[in-house]
């Protein structure tokens, strides 16, 4: 090989050495502005977060209960404040409020389920120690929530105690009503 070959040979390697320093040095310029492209592209895609509304918890009201007692049913009943008395005797009492009602009443007779409700289910539960399947439905000419129709047999000989009451009522019912 003459000299003027090898100054050709070493001159293309050479510039092929400096193409590829160039190239690669134009690559990383192409990726540091595809990745702030990237990177822009993919904040305008998170979208920032949103702050709901602070709200204070309301506090519950405090509840109270009063026992009241009916010596003509042998039974006591302790109740929510919210409930009112409406009428109270020896042998039967009516409560109504905040939407819901309760009326106890002991008769000697048989329970029987008053024609302006409709029964359309039942709920079990136990009372004053004995389990208890009561219709539940809604009254024809009110608007309330559904209503619980149940007779027991009282602690006194030949007595039944029948409830009606807001189906809501019933776990209060549970533990709420005691032989005297």
């Amino acid at each position: 090989m003459s000299r003027r070959q090898k100054k050709n040979i070493a001159s293309m390697i050479f510039l092929c050495i400096l193409a590829l320093i160039g190239t690669f040095a134009a690559g990383v310029r192409y990726g540091n502005s595809v990745a702030g492209t990237n990177d822009r592209i993919q904040s305008a895609r998170v979208p920032s977060p949103i702050q709901s509304p602070s709200t204070t918890p309301k506090p519950y009201p405090s509840i109270t209960f009063s026992r009241i007692e009916l010596p003509g049913c042998g039974i006591s009943a302790t109740l929510p404040n919210f409930l009112k008395t409406e009428s109270i005797a020896s042998s039967s009492a009516r409560f109504s409020g905040n939407g819901e009602h309760l009326s106890i009443t002991c008769v000697r007779n048989e329970f029987t389920i008053l024609p302006d409700v409709v029964a359309s289910a039942t709920v079990s539960a136990t009372i004053l120690g004995r389990p208890v399947t009561a219709s539940s439905g809604a009254f024809l000419s009110s608007q309330s929530g559904p209503v619980v129709l149940f007779a027991i047999p009282g602690p006194l000989p030949g007595q039944r105690i029948q409830v009606m009451a807001s189906e809501n009522l019933m776990p209060l019912l549970e533990v709420g009503l005691q032989v005297l």
